[in-house]
């Protein structure tokens, strides 16, 4: 008999989704190996997100959370809670209200972000060999947020410093860089102007001396309206294509960058890295870099190489 779809597929609501999410939530709660007082905070968190939640959501956000997978759905009650309770100035009994658009940068950001990633595994498994441009950034290009990837490696070939960079605020989807130089990182009018007229976003940048002959540059993305991955993307190569050359590519001073070279220097050799070598001055750092006997010689080459 030929089967015969039915005229009406229940659908849950997110109060449904919610209240699902919570027993097992509390279920596991029950059930984990942590101690009372660890148990006490988790009941406690549970009961503020049911009481506090939905008083955050519009109609449209309950609906939006109501169409996602239940991994999206779950991804991003989680992030919810990480947002609120993972800083000092938050908690979940002042919760802001959520739009749809906040959920949907909470998803954004929940995708990008984490070692976790599974491009670095891929990366890890199909091709391992660091690039000479990755040695000098202090790790796999697929270690950063997928929508900064390219704009990374644009700034440092133009002697930028980077230390940091992707979601600034996972509720607006707010992008930022990290910067340390020696001299003040700036950003022309013309430029601010430019990608506020063709991308619809602000760009802010402040700077700070660290006291140790290092600036630090803070360039923040803000956007007007919703922006996906994509848009960010093509927003920040843009940045990155019209900020001018300061100097030439260098080691990064980020601390874990030296357990990479370590690894690196253990499982590559000299010659593999220095192929993917674009310039001279990659080839002359990657071999300076693999004559280095100590960590205390690596920090001079690091140093001398600003």
């Amino acid at each position: 008999m030929e089967h015969i779809p039915p005229l009406y597929e229940h659908r849950p609501s997110f109060e449904e989704r919610f209240g699902k999410y919570l027993t097992s939530g509390r279920t596991e709660i029950e059930t984990a190996d942590i101690d009372a007082k660890e148990k006490v905070a988790a009941y406690k968190r549970a009961d503020q997100l049911e009481k506090n939640l939905p008083r955050a959501l519009s109609d449209e956000s309950k609906t939006y959370l109501a169409s996602l997978s239940e991994a999206d759905f779950t991804s991003i009650l989680i992030g919810i809670l990480h947002h609120f309770e993972g800083n000092i100035n938050r908690s979940l009994e002042n919760i802001t209200p959520l739009s749809t658009d906040n959920l949907k940068n909470i998803l954004m950001y929940r995708t990008v972000y984490g070692y976790g990633h599974p491009d670095i595994k891929k990366r890890e498994e199909e091709h391992p060999t660091p690039s000479a441009q990755e040695v000098l950034l202090g790790c796999y290009v697929e270690q950063l947020e997928t929508q900064t990837r390219e704009a990374v490696l644009i700034l440092r070939s133009k002697g930028y410093q980077t230390v940091e960079s992707g979601f600034h605020n996972q509720l607006s989807g707010s992008q930022f860089f990290h910067l340390e130089e020696t001299v003040p990182t700036t950003v022309s009018d013309e430029l601010i102007a430019d990608i506020y007229k063709k991308f619809d976003v602000a760009v802010d940048y402040d700077n700070h001396n660290r006291g140790n002959g290092r600036i630090i540059t803070y360039i923040q993305f803000i956007p007007r309206s919703f922006k996906d991955l994509a848009q960010w993307k093509e927003c920040l190569d843009y940045f990155a294509e019209h900020m001018p050359v300061v100097g030439e590519e260098s080691f990064s001073t980020v601390g874990g960058a030296v357990l990479f070279w370590e690894q690196i220097k253990q499982r590559f050799t000299l010659e593999s890295v220095l192929a993917t070598a674009r310039t001279p001055r990659e080839q002359y750092l990657i071999r300076k870099l693999y004559a280095c006997k100590n960590k205390k010689e690596v920090a001079t080459l690091v140093k001398s190489s600003l």
